[in-house]
């Protein structure tokens, strides 16, 4: 098997000059300093292969793609009716500007979702354009249809698989090349990114990162250079993790393509500051603080955080049971359970690849090359989830979505160098079997993410410390109005982690359970928390429950306070006019409910019953009360 791949790499070593150029520069045949693409014509079976790998030899390229394109829809086919959920519903449901792609201009000034604070630019520290004008296509399309988005993020996916075959192909014999992207299809770790719409930046990042790279490889003129470069820029503006393709970049020219390295380099640097402008423009040059658990943690605790993190990975990349769509823990000190026994797992996996090297360096020196480009694939990939800077979770299995392909890309060089033929033709059987198993899991997984309240219920059950399903589980029992439902699962996020959301949740779970002192007392311990943007629904529901107490100035005084950030808001004023008169301050009441109509509230019979001083009813926090 070593032979074949040596031979395969010598070939693709090959220049697309003419062989009287070769002989004037005197380059071997067997060089690999410059990867090309493989002739179709070269890569097929021979006499000692096994009757799969025969027909996998036999597959065009059409056909390859067909073949993922059925298996993926095969297999995540139980996801394509999920509902929205989670961050769905600001970066789109209530993401006004993203239901139009005539917005487009907004999504390269700003984060990716919509308050209203300021009209015309989209809040958060993510600079993600890309994948808000995805969205938007998709809703300018379609409209509020899931389906769709989820068919599109499948699609993405499976081309993104098929890319990577693609790329696998340029070094590895294509039943190899093509198991292991069916392997990167199908396995569970990617699931999320399918079923999951706002990780639908994944596969798409994934997309221009890899094209590029490709681009790279195919290289004979400096325009591939320049669309390489323009695919780069693609990545960086749908995901920040994007910066691994451009180091990967680099060093695939240093490596394989010295001559090409300072062309690149004055190629990609207009890209690049034209990227850094743009972002620091909309968001700035680094995200704030995420509202973490793993993000109030110091050094020293998110150093003790990172073995179990990895040892997370590794061992969900080889038994990929029990998932979660996020995780929150800490390791706050040392233990030998959270730490010491990690880090000796991680140590024997690093181990096990360092082995490997060393078994390849002894037959292949050219094939190790290619195998510490994989490695360093992988390594890049891993740091940046490591929380060595804090991110918005501890671990996240949509992380792996790059690392995971430099993995099985130093798989493969390992089997290509390492395993005898008959051992090979054992194996791709086996492999097989891997797919279908890996295959028939992440099908089953898409039952996890039917609804929100699905994948919340499954993460508290196989991640501990996770308080955002707790909440979620809390905010849709009060969705159902199942308050005495909601109080555990709201008290257990606020205990595992108080911040705004968790206080504020449990203060709305106790006004609607007409427990207002114990509300108000939340939400005055969420204001210190919040946002602008937050705030103002702390000091409304404030203003609500202290109208509820017969406390009418406090709950003025909270009213004044949203008015202050949303003096357009036509509910805002509509509710300091019942409030101004239910207070008796008659003519302040008619002045704020003039107000509310001026900016786009309707007259009605409220408003009539405001300024003629009748008696009206109103519903506030599921009770309804009568004034005059």
């Amino acid at each position: 098997m070593g032979k074949k791949f040596t031979s395969k790499i010598n070939r693709v070593a090959a220049q697309k000059t003419s062989k009287s150029e070769s002989a004037k520069k005197g380059s071997a045949a067997g060089s690999v300093k410059e990867v090309e693409p493989t002739n179709d014509h070269y890569d097929k079976p021979d006499a000692t292969d096994s009757i799969l790998a025969r027909f996998l030899h036999s597959l065009s390229r059409k056909q390859v793609f067909l073949i993922l394109f059925i298996f993926g829809f095969i297999v995540f086919s139980s996801g394509l009716h999920g509902e929205f959920q989670g961050d769905d519903t600001r970066q789109i449901v209530e993401n006004t500007p993203v239901h139009s792609i005539s917005n487009i201009g907004m999504f390269f000034r700003g984060g990716t979702f919509y308050t209203g604070l300021t009209p015309d630019k989209l809040e958060g520290g993510f600079y993600r354009p890309m994948m808000s004008t995805s969205f938007s296509i998709i809703y300018t399309l379609f409209g509020d249809n899931p389906f769709y988005f989820h068919a599109f993020q499948l699609l993405l996916h499976i081309f993104a698989a098929f890319l990577l075959f693609l790329f696998f192909q340029k070094i590895l014999r294509k039943p190899l090349a093509l198991l292991l992207g069916l392997i990167y299809l199908v396995h569970p770790l990617n699931s999320q990114s399918v079923y999951a719409i706002p990780s639908l930046q994944d596969p798409l990042f994934f997309i221009f990162g890899i094209s590029a790279l490709l681009l790279i490889v195919n290289a004979d003129s400096n325009k591939k250079l320049v669309y390489s470069a323009i695919f780069l820029l693609l990545a960086m503006l749908t995901k920040e993790a994007s910066f691994v393709f451009v180091l990967l970049a680099f060093s695939f020219i240093t490596i394989w393509k010295r001559k090409y390295l300072k062309t690149f380099s004055y190629t990609f640097l207009p890209v690049a500051l034209f990227y850094l402008i743009m972002r620091v423009t909309a968001v700035g040059l680094f995200s704030a603080a995420h509202s973490a658990p793993i993000g109030r943690a110091n050094i020293l605790e998110r150093l003790l955080t990172i073995p179990s993190i990895h040892t997370l990975y590794f061992t969900k990349l080889i038994a990929p049971i029990d998932l979660a769509s996020s995780y929150y823990w800490v390791v706050r000190s040392f233990s030998i359970r959270d730490v010491l026994v990690p880090f000796m797992i991680n140590l024997a996996v690093v181990s096990f690849f360092i082995y490997l090297a060393i078994r390849i360096s002894a037959k292949d020196k050219k094939a190790l090359k290619v195998y510490l480009f994989f490695s360093l694939w992988t390594f890049i990939g891993l740091v940046i989830v490591s929380q060595l800077l804090p991110l918005d979770m501890t671990a996240s299995l949509p992380w792996m979505y790059m690392p995971l392909a430099g993995i099985l890309g130093m798989l493969g060089v390992a089997i290509s160098i390492l395993i005898k033929e008959e051992t090979y033709n054992k194996l791709m059987p086996i492999a097989a079997i891997v797919v279908l198993v890996f295959g028939i899991m992440s099908y089953n997984r898409g039952s996890d993410w039917q609804t929100e309240m699905t994948v919340a219920l499954k993460d508290i059950q196989n991640s501990t410390d996770n308080y955002r399903a707790n909440s979620l589980v809390a905010v849709n029992y009060g969705k159902q109005n199942n308050y005495e439902r909601a109080v555990p699962y709201a008290e257990e996020a606020l205990k595992t982690y108080p911040n705004y959301q968790n206080y504020y949740n449990l203060g709305l779970i106790r006004a609607m359970t007409g427990e207002y002192e114990k509300s108000i007392e939340l939400l005055n311990q969420s204001i210190p928390y919040a946002s602008v943007y937050s705030a103002r629904n702390s000091y409304l529901l404030l203003s609500q429950a202290s109208l509820l107490l017969d406390d009418k100035e406090l709950g003025a005084r909270h009213i004044n306070e949203v008015l202050n950030q949303m003096p357009n808001s036509p509910d805002v004023w509509t509710y300091l006019a019942i409030l101004e008169a239910s207070r008796g301050n008659k003519k302040e009441a008619s002045i704020a409910i003039d107000n509310a109509i001026r900016y786009g509230a309707s007259e009605n019979s409220l408003s009539d019953s405001i300024k003629n001083e009748k008696k009206f009813t109103i519903n506030v926090l599921n009770k309804v009360i009568v004034l005059y």
